[in-house]
Order: structure tokens, then C-alpha cells, then sequence
């Protein structure tokens, strides 16, 4: 098989068989190499991210086998501890573990035997609103040592931008006091940790304020510049479907105004933080499966903007989500869904578009140019190491069914599909990956369908409400 270098991509709007195109509406789509450097994609790109405060429960731990055959269903990514729950979240270096509020060696001690048997890096949160530098120093030379390889980076703090408005400083704090403390902060872990890896500022408002000038002052002490992403309140009556699959006219330039700023960073930027809708979730949204839709585009459109991946926030429990209610919690946005005492109940939606984009993450990002676009309908390629197309289709339409003759000017030995279904954008379950569920023991018994190689291209159909991730070899 020859390398690939363009794809035609012929799309026939309509619900009848491939054989009664001509009555169709149709439209192409070219597929074609970028002219730009993004780097290739892998499963680093995927993250979670979960309150500090998760620790104190046995949950990462070396033997909850479902959540680590849930991990590794998505391969090895990025878990990150921290949130909200990590400025109020004590290191006890004599502590028992297993105590709300506070973080003893035991709890560290478990992280890290999640991680080995995950395979997944670790970004470990440190709480810079209330602590000294000794204790922060013995927080940071314990994890170091326990986590190892693991360990990916410390972040200090969480969401500086706001601690004015959440009580952690005075009203009159700035981005001058928290440089100031921050490089109070590093300094005294690289004085103990001269290796230490700092990632930050993790912040959550415009990237104007806080992030650009952090950025510019800190691009020589850190590896990566960390930043919070959120489609609205999920509290607010206007957090709806539609808002979300509807796209966030925002999200472009946010994205490349990070990238801008991260200009001279070795690691670039990444949304170490990201969800739906804040508060949890909107509930009827947040966990239905509009959100397997939702997180599949987002990870795409982050990748095209140069991001370096995504966490994903999550966790039910006390203290799980910064604050929230349970019933938010558990209602909400949360990737995979635990009971708060250690045991995984359910799948959410988030993590099914997780799932297809980590199968689809596989190589270089192509350019992708749709021209009279089918309402709805988002497309993705990746171009393989073997040279192979890796095609997502994305179709947030409620009822519209689109079916996809797929035309490459290279010679297309196999093809398979693989399709993310539920009965309706609302779902709160049915969801199938390859026609199959994603158990919360973490088995999944899903396949690919062979896609028939015709003279005129491969037929892929993609129903209303789905998406699909199409091989070729």
C-alpha cells in the first residue's frame, strides 16, 4: 500500500441507500496533509482530572482493577489531582491516610501504585493558598520519590485568577502577589527538587489577565502552561443541547490565544481542567450522550489548535467536585462514575468519546475542508504511521442521517468501522461503542464492522445522533 497524500470524500445527505444518491443533496469533503507542525497524536493526549480531596478515599489505588482496566481501555494518559479541593487539602507527613482535608504518605503511596499499574503519568497538585514552603517542600520530596517515573509535574495551586472571589486573598490581590508567592513556592521546591517539573498557572477566566503574563515571566521554570475550559454554568436554565453541540464561538481564540502564550514553553499548553458545564454539570446535558458527541469534537478541535491534550474533570463523592452537591456530582459531567467509597457504578458519556478518540489518535492530523457543509456534521482524519486514513465523523444532528461515500486516490486493500450510537442525544444509557456497552468493570466486547471496498469508494453510513470512526488500510 502507498502512502495517501489526498482523500475525496463525496457526503449524501439523506436516508436512502447509496444506490439512490442521485436524489440526494450531496457535498465533498477533501481530505488532504496540513502545511503546519502539530505534533503527531497519541494517547498522552487524553486526561482526567480530579479533586485532591479523591485521595482520601481508596479509590487510585493498585488493586480497584475495574478503574484501571478503565484507564487502560484509553492507554496512557495524563491523571490529573488537584481542583478546587487542593487548596484545602493538607499535607500530614505523620498523618493515617484515608482522612478528609488532609494528605498523608499512605494516600501518596496508593496514587502511585495506580499509576505503575495504569501506565498513566501523573500531574500532582500542591495547595498554594494555605501552606508554608517547608511544607510544601516535604509534600513535594515525598511524591517525587514515591511516584517516580510517574510523575509528570507539580502544579501549584488551582485557578489563582479566582481567589479573590472565593475568599483564598483579599479582594485587592493581583497577578503581581501571586507571581510573587509563586516563585516563593518554586524556589524552594527546586532548592530541594532541582529536577522538579512545575506546570501552571491553572487558570480558569481569560487568558489575558493571569495566563499571558505568567507565560512571559515563568516560561524559563516551567514545562507546560495549564489552563481551565468550561462551556457554562451548569446551573444556569440556558445550559442546554443545543448550547453544547452548537459550539463555542470563543473556543478558537482561546485556543490560539494559549498558543501564543505558550510560545517558548518546551511543553506548550494543555486544558488541564475541562468539562461541560460547571457546578457538575447540567443535568440532562452533561451526563447524556450529547456529552460523548460534545468531548469527541472538543478533543479534535483542541488538537487542531496545537493543544497538548485535555483532562477531563470528574469524580462523585464528597468533596469530588470542588464543593458540589452530590446529586450534582453524580448527575453531572463526571467521565466515570463512583459511589465515593472507591467502587466505579457507571460509563458516562464523556468517557465513550474518550473512548473513539483515543482509538482514533494514532498519527499526524490531516486538513480537513468540508464545502456546503451538511448541518451538523463534523469531520476529523488522521493520517496513520502506516500511511493509512483514520476518519472520524461526528453527526450531532437530532434526525438528519447522513450516509458518507468515501473516494482515496490510493489503492484501499480494507476498511472497518467502528460506530458510538444510544437511542437519542438525550440518552441517559444505551450508549454502545461498536455495538456494545463499556462495562464499569471496564470489559468491553465491541468490534469493528468491515466496510465493503467498492470500484467507487467505501459507503459509511453515520445515523442521526452518532458518530464513527472509519480505518483503511
Amino acid at each position: 500500500m502507498k502512502p495517501c497524500a489526498i482523500w475525496t470524500v463525496l457526503l449524501l445527505s439523506a436516508f436512502a441507500p447509496v444506490g439512490q444518491a442521485q436524489d440526494a443533496a450531496r457535498t465533498e469533503l477533501v481530505v488532504a496533509p496540513r502545511g503546519d507542525s502539530l505534533p503527531p497524536l497519541d494517547s498522552h493526549f487524553l486526561g482526567f482530572s480530579y479533586e485532591k480531596s479523591k485521595l482520601a478515599s481508596p479509590f487510585f489505588t493498585g488493586t480497584n482493577e475495574p478503574l484501571i482496566a478503565l484507564f487502560q481501555q484509553l492507554g496512557s494518559g495524563v491523571l490529573r489531582i488537584g481542583a478546587n479541593a487542593v487548596d484545602k487539602t493538607h499535607w500530614n507527613l505523620s498523618g493515617p491516610g484515608l482522612t478528609a482535608g488532609e494528605i498523608a504518605p499512605s494516600d501518596v503511596d496508593r496514587l502511585a501504585k495506580f499509576g505503575q499499574r495504569t501506565g498513566w503519568k501523573i500531574y500532582y497538585g500542591l495547595n498554594f493558598a494555605s501552606n508554608t514552603p517547608q511544607n510544601l517542600v516535604s509534600e513535594a520530596v515525598y511524591a517525587a520519590r514515591v511516584l517516580g517515573d510517574r510523575l509528570e509535574g507539580f502544579e501549584l495551586g488551582n485557578e489563582p485568577d479566582l481567589y479573590s472571589r472565593n475568599g483564598l486573598r483579599p479582594p485587592s490581590f493581583a497577578y503581581a502577589d501571586f507571581r510573587r508567592e509563586w516563585e516563593t513556592y518554586a524556589a524552594a521546591i527546586r532548592a530541594a527538587l532541582p529536577s522538579a517539573v512545575l506546570i501552571g498557572p491553572s487558570t480558569t477566566t481569560g487568558v489575558d489577565n493571569f495566563n499571558r503574563p505568567f507565560s512571559q515571566d515563568e516560561a524559563a521554570r516551567v514545562a507546560l502552561l495549564t489552563h481551565h475550559y468550561y462551556r457554562g454554568d451548569g446551573q444556569s436554565p440556558g445550559s442546554t443541547v443545543e448550547l453544547l453541540l452548537g459550539g463555542d464561538p470563543h473556543l478558537e481564540k482561546m485556543l490560539a490565544d494559549l498558543g501564543t502564550n505558550a510560545k517558548g514553553i518546551p511543553g506548550g499548553f494543555r486544558l488541564a481542567e475541562a468539562n461541560s458545564f460547571y457546578n457538575g454539570g447540567a443535568p440532562g446535558v452533561s451526563n447524556a450522550f450529547a456529552a460523548a458527541l460534545w468531548s469527541l469534537d472538543f478533543l479534535f478541535q483542541n488538537a487542531l489548535q496545537g493543544s497538548r491534550g485535555v483532562n477531563f474533570h470528574g469524580g462523585n463523592g464528597p468533596g469530588s467536585n470542588g464543593g458540589v452537591p452530590d446529586e450534582h456530582a453524580g448527575g453531572g459531567y463526571t467521565p466515570i462514575a463512583d459511589d465515593g467509597k472507591g467502587n466505579v457504578v457507571s460509563v458516562r458519556p464523556v468517557y465513550y468519546g474518550m473512548a473513539l478518540f483515543g482509538r482514533a489518535a494514532h498519527g499526524k492530523l490531516l486538513d480537513v475542508q468540508l464545502q456546503n457543509p451538511v448541518p451538523g456534521l463534523a469531520a476529523y482524519a488522521v493520517k496513520s504511521a502506516g500511511g493509512g486514513l483514520l476518519l472520524v465523523l461526528i453527526n450531532k444532528s437530532r434526525s438528519q442521517a447522513v450516509q458518507v461515500l468515501v473516494h482515496a486516490d490510493h489503492v484501499v486493500s480494507k476498511a472497518r468501522s467502528l460506530g458510538l450510537t444510544a437511542p437519542a442525544l438525550e440518552s441517559a444509557s444505551g450508549y454502545a461503542l461498536g455495538g456494545a456497552p463499556i462495562e464499569k468493570s471496564g470489559d468491553w466486547a465491541g468490534h469493528f464492522a468491515p466496510v465493503a471496498v467498492k470500484a467507487d469508494g467505501l459507503p459509511i453510513d453515520v445515523p442521526a445522533a452518532s458518530a464513527v470512526l472509519v480505518e483503511t488500510e
